[in-house]
């Protein structure tokens, strides 16, 4: 298994009493559409979600495991509790498919809880389609109803993004993909033969650009992976009470992991390209200088590489992307991290679920790779006093953050103060030269018109070389947006401070958590936010 890799869940429901025939057929179905899938990903592994019951749920099964993709069970309620729905035939059936299941637990309770079976069912349901990429779903069209727990409303959760059902849209960004595979229920009178052809719904455009940033990824993790550079981490908390969990922790920590040192290589790629394209710039401008000004006439060739050259790096960056790649990575890591101390705190929150609404429409893969990858027994979990650590773990982060940003100002403004207080000395003694020596402003002039000439050329050439320094510190350093960066980790530093000082009286840790991990999120996508205007761009005007 790909464990540095984000896998394509695939989700399923649909009917128990599908027909014969029918079975017979979607089971072929499926398999070509599970076939199409791995081809639409070839670096992508593949998992299925099911609970396991009779007809559509163990086709689906049945053939996942046929094609070597790992089973995660997601029960409705305990194994001995479910089995009650099931025949003897049935019962041995569902323990043999359990037996092969890479990870089994009870679905957990997404809404307010409600006394009955079919509550249950539908908390199974939607589990599995808010944890899916893609749900295939053994159907026959029906309509759904409200509150129901059957095929029909798991379809509408999935292609709505929502728990709602109504004709409105739910309150989401995110509308789910569904392959519907049409099929008859029934099983006594007969049906007859004919051919199944799948139906596509939802939002196909959005999940091909999903399935193509998490290939993307999977292409970079594997790279670092062969090289050796993504490590296991220490197993989370509650791994050690389940084999099934401890291969989803593992996981999280070798995803955030690759995540991580992707972001870092795309931000040192983007850097250099800024720094280049910035240098490229401020050549140009006293190029052209010396070529205007000093009539070194050769100098308009280093004009055009310079021009060709900004050109050039310009069309790299947006090809290999490295930009937009630092900072998408960096959220999935930032994401990834708070999820890890959410879990580490005992606390069953899901991260995917408190993006926003921009963070959603904005980066949707980075929605379905949490949901995809945060797969686990949230009953494992126990409330610990692990919260303290994570305090104070990013209260000394942003501290450090202040620091480094400051200081990276600071370089900055040097550089331009620098620049503005030789300028200003340039300019007082190009006056005092007009006025004193060359005879401007009246007066008998002491150099001739030649001399004189030559060192108003000097002076132009020496406020030019000031300004393309300028030109270098606004153009590589204005795309780190350092005070806002500053701003930013201030404004966490005070956060984490009062998180410090409630700690101690909080009543509600696990509430904490959250609280702090919502403001988390936030923050990550505040910065995404300027840091996405801060592409790599020409500087010529």
């Amino acid at each position: 298994m790909k464990k540095h890799c984000i896998p394509l869940v695939l989700g399923v429901t649909g009917h128990r009493d599908i027909t014969p025939d029918d079975a017979r057929l979607a089971r072929d179905v499926v398999k070509k559409e599970i076939k199409r899938l791995a081809a639409l990903a070839p670096d992508t592994p593949l998992e299925l979600l099911s609970s396991l019951a009779a007809g559509a749920d163990r086709i689906v099964a049945e053939v996942a495991l046929e094609e070597g993709i790992p089973l995660t069970v997601i029960l409705p309620m305990k194994s001995e509790l479910y089995e009650e729905d099931f025949n003897p035939e049935e019962i041995t059936e569902y323990r043999e498919l359990l037996s092969r299941a890479s990870n089994v637990f009870v679905a957990p309770e997404i809404e307010d809880h409600k006394e009955g079976r079919d509550f249950l069912y539908r908390q199974a349901g939607i589990y599995v389609a808010s944890h899916s990429h893609v749900l295939i779903a053994l159907w026959d069209g029906s309509e759904p109803k409200r509150g129901g727990c059957g095929t029909a409303e798991t379809v509408d959760i999935k292609l709505k993004g929502s728990l709602e059902l109504s004709k409105a849209p739910g309150f989401s960004p995110e509308k789910g993909y569904v392959i519907h595979i049409p099929v008859r229920r029934g099983g006594v009178e007969p049906f007859p033969e004919r051919t199944i052809t799948p139906n596509y719904l939802g939002d196909e455009k959005t999940f091909n650009r999903v399935i193509e940033r998490t290939e993307e990824f999977n292409r970079s993790a594997m790279k670092l992976a062969t090289k050796g550079e993504i490590a296991s981490q220490a197993s989370l908390a509650g791994s050690e009470h389940d084999t099934g969990n401890e291969r989803a922790f593992e996981r999280m920590s070798r995803v955030g992991c690759a995540a991580d040192l992707s972001s870092v290589k795309g931000a040192g790629r983007h850097r250099i390209t800024v720094g280049l394209i910035a240098v490229m710039a401020t050549l140009l401008t006293m190029s052209f200088l010396l070529y205007d000004e000093a009539n070194i006439h050769y100098l308009i060739v280093g004009c055009g590489v310079m021009i060709v050259g900004i050109y050039v790096l310009n069309l790299l960056a947006r090809k290999r992307d490295f930009h937009r790649k630092y900072l998408e990575y960096r959220l999935l890591a930032e994401a990834l991290r708070v999820q890890s101390a959410l879990i580490e705190a005992g606390v069953y929150a899901e991260t995917f679920e408190m993006l926003s609404w921009a963070q959603k429409l904005e980066t949707p893969w980075i929605s379905r790779a949490l949901a995809a990858i945060c797969i686990y027994d949230p009953d494992s979990l126990t409330l610990t006093g692990t919260t303290v650590n994570w305090i104070n773990g990013q209260l000394s982060y942003h501290k450090r953050a202040v620091e480094r940003a400051k200081a990276q100002s600071k370089a900055n403004d040097r550089i331009v103060h620098v620049a503005v207080a030789i300028t200003v000395a340039v300019y007082m003694a190009a006056l005092v030269f007009e006025i004193f020596w060359a005879g401007t402003f009246g007066g008998s002039a002491k150099l001739k018109e030649v001399d004189a000439e030559f060192v108003r050329t000097i002076f132009k050439l020496a406020t030019g070389s000031l300004s393309a320094i300028s030109l270098f510190a606004g153009s590589y350093y204005g795309k780190l947006s350092l005070d806002q960066w500053a701003r930013d980790s201030e404004r966490m530093v005070l956060l984490y401070e009062e998180a410090n000082a409630a700690k101690e009286n909080c009543r509600d840790l696990g509430e904490l958590c959250v609280s702090l991990a919502r403001e988390e999120l936030s923050e990550n996508m505040r910065w995404y936010a300027y840091q996405s205007v801060n592409s790599p761009d020409t500087p010529i005007s």
